[in-house]
């Protein structure tokens, strides 16, 4: 597990937040724009894990701020997308430690350490149970990303 460069893999604003849109951003992969744009505005941080990358982006939104994890192949191809926030909350995304050989820690809101696992393969999800206060995704059975909270 690495936290990687913003020359390797970054984003560049599309377009900001406004009464009808998301932010929306596009990928930069070593200098070249790839896939298709993503949800967000400010690139947090970057970790490459096993055959993947796990990207941290906030929509700068002050009232209330959401924080987006990604989650690419390494031909950076979507993988999965979780999501955390909470209505009339905002939170400041801190990337706290890297724990080999797939898990790191950070802190967003609602106070304490959030704790994510990246799976090198996919686990049972129940949508709706599985995941704590302030977390959505799609609808799925089986997830990458495993989040707990609070730690």
């Amino acid at each position: 597990m690495q936290l990687i460069s913003k020359t390797e893999l970054t984003t560049q604003l599309i377009h900001s937040a406004d009464d009808q849109r998301l932010p929306l951003s596009k990928l930069i992969h070593n200098g070249q724009p790839v896939g298709v744009p993503i949800e967000g505005a400010v690139f947090e941080a970057c970790v490459r894990v096993m055959d993947s990358y796990v990207l941290f982006m906030t929509d700068d939104i002050p009232s209330e701020d959401t924080l987006r994890i990604y989650r690419f192949d390494a031909q950076i191809h979507t993988r999965e997308c979780v999501t955390l926030g909470a209505a009339y909350s905002t939170g400041a995304f801190v990337l706290r430690q890297l724990i080999e050989p797939d898990q790191l820690t950070f802190n967003f809101f609602g106070g304490g350490l959030w704790r994510l696992r990246i799976l090198a393969k996919p686990q049972l999800h129940f949508p709706f149970l599985s995941d704590p206060k302030g977390v959505s995704r799609s609808l799925s059975t089986h997830t990458y990303l495993k989040l707990e909270h609070p730690l």
